[in-house]
């Protein structure tokens, strides 16, 4: 029986690990075929072998998305190798810790180009392509998409750009692309709760921990790639994970006072 995903080109940034990985791992598995983006070209490769291993179609390209001749090159190379693009996941992103008062421009800056620019960039390139063949925008957003949160001005600010990036998608090109937003709490990782401790050193404690302090559980990957691509085959427009938060952002849209009400009480942070 024919897959679902048979014969379709899955784009994935940041796809040599993390949740990037696991979403070119869910697509590959239901037949698609993979084109993982990254930095780093060792990663790739072990990333590639991991899927190939299994009989899955995947491939790897080296992309610095800080680099725009590089990430033009790259997808002119995609188009011309495979001939058409159907989905593009922008799941390249990093976070940071870091007080308001003391805000650094040169990092909010660079967050901007990792979590923004990078998939503007992408999407620009492969969008003619995606409206050809009726394809997928996923953009690997955060809760950060909907609130913001103390100790992470810069991450969140990316992160709202982000998600009005996909609006834009939505709205100006409905019925000829699907774009969804991924809206998922801090995913669960080996590093978690001391991938931070170099940037806190001036900061409450709890800006250590994931999410800065969020009471939220960590996400498994592996399922919330899943839940990603049963969003693409149902053309969803918005993914947020866990669900629960939803009603912290419905309640923000009809009271500001009481959407910061309820965060605050969520929030361990303490100024």
């Amino acid at each position: 029986m024919k897959k679902r995903w048979s014969e379709k080109i899955v784009v994935v940034t940041g796809g040599s690990k993390g949740l990037g990985f696991q979403i070119a791992f869910a697509f590959a598995k239901r037949g698609g075929e993979v084109v993982l983006l990254a930095r780093t070209q060792n990663e790739l490769e072990a990333a590639k072998k991991q899927l190939t291993s299994l009989g899955l179609k995947a491939h790897v390209k080296v992309m610095n998305v800080l680099d725009d001749s590089n990430v033009e090159t790259v997808f002119t190379e995609i188009s011309e190798q495979f001939g058409r693009i159907d989905v593009l996941v922008n799941s390249i992103g990093k976070s940071t810790r870091m007080d308001l008062r003391n805000l650094d421009l040169q990092e909010s800056r660079n967050l901007m180009e990792i979590n923004f620019f990078s998939a503007l960039k992408c999407t620009r390139l492969a969008l003619n392509q995606l409206i050809e063949n009726q394809g997928h925008v996923v953009n690997i957003g955060s809760l950060a998409c909907k609130t913001a949160w103390p100790l992470m001005t810069p991450y969140s600010a990316s992160k709202f750009a982000l998600a009005a990036l996909t609006h834009q998608l939505r709205i100006e090109l409905q019925g000829k692309v699907h774009a969804m937003l991924v809206c998922p709490g801090p995913i669960q990782r080996i590093d978690a709760g001391h991938r931070y401790n170099n940037l806190t050193e001036n900061l409450p404690e709890q800006a250590k921990s994931p999410g800065a302090g969020a009471k939220i559980k960590g996400i498994d990957a592996g399922k919330l790639a899943e839940q990603i691509v049963d969003g693409c085959e149902k053309r969803k427009a918005e993914l947020i994970v866990p669900w629960k938060a939803k009603i912290l952002f419905i309640a923000a849209s009809i009271s500001t006072r009481i959407g910061d009400w309820l965060l605050r009480i969520n929030n361990k942070v303490k100024s």
